[in-house]
């Protein structure tokens, strides 16, 4: 464990002053009277028939304006002995009102602030996380980098391959032949699971693939029949129904096979021992793992059409594919949920760290080809893109899962730690780094 090392940095981080309430509020008033006031301009600046484009110099500014309110929440969390990193909610829309709220509580004695950090403080933390999974990522990469960077591309160019086949096939009037596809896909998930159900108890997790046919052959049979929408300028969401059976089964799959080799790579790493044979340990566990990775995946994004539900899976189920590789006679749904409790700020921070580096990474790619202001063709039209700019995207993606799974590792190894401390399980690693 980093022991000290977040307490040291609490003391040192604002020279030992308390910046009370009073100056937070006044530094995010400011802030938030700037952002309103590039709103304005904006809307000044835009005609009335104009789309996202004309917006998009102004929500710029605003973004950066809310990023900008991080070092200011940050000191206030410190004075308040709450962990520095829930300063990231200050970037997600509408817990940036709810921390808001929380941060103009009074600032408590030292004596409370004290026992505040040292509740935290031998904890890793979400920035701290991706420190120590770092050398894990460097030490690994021989072996985990090719894997992921052929991942990436052959995965940019599956879903350009699929994509055009798909466009042919709805411009042409063949979609419903894809329907018939998706229907027998659906037919054969659906058949498949109810086989499964009557022996769970004792069913293996690989024995559960035939369960992730359902929701890709769902999104497919769902495109067949808004065919017709397209004519009539429904074609967006046909578009996104297919583009979405793709994310639902090859993604996962893919994903599945690299998380496999990213865990045992970094578990080699940590234990010192060398990186010959990873891929074939990697393989003995790749068909539990991307049952796994799959099944979270399908979870997420179905569950992401309404928000919330997709980020209740996100954070749940964030360490199950650890769990199919570390600990695979556990139930690896469940003991995530089980592993999470108690974190689960902590568990959406990470999350929130992956998705805003690599959203801001992608988007700048795409932006240098397009152009601010032809951005938002990319959102309706996935062919604005070049190849190489596809390709680029996607890898920055791949490459950002790779080091959020193994700071998801050093997560999960710490609250294996605790929760064996706590049940006396003495087959746990000790609580270190």
């Amino acid at each position: 464990m980093e022991e000290g090392h977040v307490t040291q940095q609490v003391e040192q981080g604002v020279d030992g002053r308390r910046w009370g309430v009073g100056i937070y509020v006044a530094i995010t008033a400011v802030l938030s009277l700037a952002q309103a006031g590039a709103l304005g301009w904006g809307a000044q600046g835009a005609a009335p028939e104009a789309g996202l484009e004309a917006w998009l110099p102004a929500l710029g500014v605003v973004a950066v304006l809310q990023l900008l309110k991080i070092p200011g929440t940050r000191a206030r969390l410190l004075d308040l002995g709450r962990p520095a990193d829930e300063a990231l909610s200050a970037v997600v829309p509408v817990l940036n009102v709810v921390l808001f709220v929380q941060l103009l509580s009074g600032t408590p004695s030292e004596e409370l602030r004290a026992r505040r950090i040292r509740s935290w403080s031998t904890q890793v933390g979400a920035f701290g996380a991706y420190r120590r999974a770092l050398p894990w990522l460097l030490g690994s990469a021989s072996v985990a980098l090719p894997v992921t960077l052929l991942a990436g591309t052959l995965g940019a160019l599956g879903a350009e391959a699929y994509l055009e086949l798909l466009r042919g096939n709805m411009e042409g009037g063949g979609l419903s032949r894809l329907g018939d596809i998706g229907l027998a896909l659906l037919g054969l998930g659906l058949v498949w699971t109810v086989l499964q159900l009557p022996k769970r108890a004792r069913a293996t997790r690989r024995s559960w693939a035939g369960t992730l046919l359902i929701a890709p052959g769902l999104a497919l049979t769902l495109a067949a029949r808004a065919a017709p929408m397209a004519a009539q300028g429904g074609g967006g969401i046909v578009l996104a129904l297919v583009v979405m059976s793709w994310e639902l089964l090859v993604t996962g799959v893919v994903g599945g096979l690299c998380a496999a080799v990213w865990v045992v790579a970094a578990r080699r790493v940590q234990a010192g021992e060398p990186l010959s044979g990873v891929l074939g340990e990697a393989w003995g566990h790749a068909a539990d793992v991307v049952v796994v990775w799959a099944g979270r995946n399908q979870l997420v994004l179905l569950g992401g059409q309404v928000i919330v539900p997709g980020v209740w899976f996100g954070v749940s189920y964030a360490l199950a594919d650890l769990a199919a590789i570390v600990e695979p006679e556990r139930p690896s749904f469940a003991r995530s949920v089980e592993l999470v409790r108690g974190i689960r700020g902590k568990i959406f921070r990470m999350l929130v760290l992956w998705f805003v580096g690599t959203s801001c990474i992608t988007l700048g790619l795409a932006s240098v080809e397009l152009g601010p202001a032809e951005l938002t063709a990319m959102l309706v039209d996935p062919d604005v893109l070049s190849t190489p700019v596809v390709v680029a995207r996607q890898v920055v993606t791949v490459l950002g899962s790779w080091w959020c799974a193994l700071a998801m590792l050093a997560v999960y190894d710490e609250r294996r730690a605790l929760w064996a401390l706590r049940h006396g399980d003495a087959s746990a690693p000790p609580v270190s780094a």
